[in-house]
């Protein structure tokens, strides 16, 4: 009995309660005291009660918080995590400006030196034309730096790109009308092939050398004229001119 009030009083309480029992038991003869004796067991009891702690009381106010601590180490980094899907295709961009014209009119508007142009020729005279206005245009795409002079345009045949009967073709003109090629500074005009005649004589002319009776042999900046007098068959080929 006595341990079940112990545990629920406490050890304070308990001895307080006994105290309380032993005081209530003995009241009565205390009481029965008179003078020094009884003044004598008072102070003895208040004394004891003095020495046993009372219960506990209720819980205080929470006190305020105190000063943050210093802060902890780094820990270390983490696995790096997966690379994401890809993006989607961004825009296009502006267009960029117009870039500089390139060769060879960078070059001033003239045929560079060294550099080839080509191009194709044909005769078909009219029955009412006579021999002297048998003549032909053929015009040069980019303008040369200069015109060329009789001894620099040459009129390449058939026997001599075949080397026939002796005839060779021009130190300037060793190609053919498949792949006309040209010298610098040089225009030739390979024949490929003629029809209704057995030859032809063939000139080339400046129409810029003159500005009345027959043109003299050379080629403009800008082409030159294919004269072929007293030619009544048909004729055709390619031509070179280099800058």
């Amino acid at each position: 009995m006595f341990s079940k009030i112990h545990e629920r009083l406490g050890t304070a309480g308990f001895v307080v309660a006994i105290i309380a029992l032993v005081m209530a038991m003995t009241g009565a003869a205390i009481a029965k005291l008179n003078g020094p004796e009884k003044n004598e067991v008072t102070k003895i009891a208040k004394k004891w009660a003095k020495k046993i702690p009372g219960p506990p009381g209720p819980p205080g106010p929470a006190g305020p918080a105190g000063p943050a601590g210093p802060a902890g180490p780094a820990g270390k980094n983490g696995a790096d995590g997966q690379n994401g899907a890809p993006g989607e295709d961004g825009e296009a961009g502006a267009t960029g400006a117009t870039g500089a014209e390139g060769s060879p009119w960078t070059a001033g508007g003239t045929l560079p030196e060294g550099s080839t142009e080509t191009g194709a020729w044909g005769l078909s005279p009219i029955s009412s034309f006579t021999a002297a206005e048998n003549m032909n245009p053929i015009s040069f795409n980019i303008p040369l730096a200069a015109p060329l002079a009789g001894a620099n345009v040459h009129f390449v045949t058939q026997k001599q790109i075949k080397e026939e009967e002796g005839q060779t073709p021009p130190a300037a003109c060793q190609g053919d009308a498949t792949d006309p090629t040209a010298e610098s500074g040089h225009l030739c005009v390979y024949e490929q092939g003629v029809a209704l005649a057995s030859s032809i004589t063939l000139f080339i002319q400046d129409p810029s050398a003159t500005d009345s009776g027959v043109p003299p042999v050379g080629a403009a900046r800008t082409g030159a004229l294919l004269a072929a007098p007293g030619f009544n068959g048909l004729a055709w080929g390619t031509w070179a001119v280099t800058g």
